[in-house]
């Protein structure tokens, strides 16, 4: 996963606009092969490969949440079981 963000993020152009879903929660593993990330894993590994966070939403059972605070929903969501994270990232370089 790692070297599909650095590929995602070579594709991009400077200013470009990259939008990434993936599970987010308690990082693990599921039945041996699904990952499930802590949102920080996504956003160092994006931040590594040059793209930076602008905004952050996320899916669980009661809807679509557009985060207001990200750092305080981070926290939040990473002792969560399951969600689905939708990253906002743009390059900068």
């Amino acid at each position: 996963w790692r070297k599909g963000l650095i590929s995602l993020s070579n594709l991009l152009e400077p200013m470009g606009i990259l939008w990434l879903s993936v599970p987010i929660g308690l990082q693990r593993i599921e039945f041996n092969a699904h990952p499930i990330f802590y949102p920080e894993t996504i956003i160092n590994s994006a931040l590594d490969s040059g793209l930076v966070l602008e905004r952050f939403f996320y899916i669980n059972s009661e809807g679509i949440h557009k985060s207001e605070n990200i750092n305080d929903d981070i926290i939040f969501l990473t002792k969560q079981k399951y969600n689905l994270g939708v990253f906002q990232f743009a390059k900068l370089r």
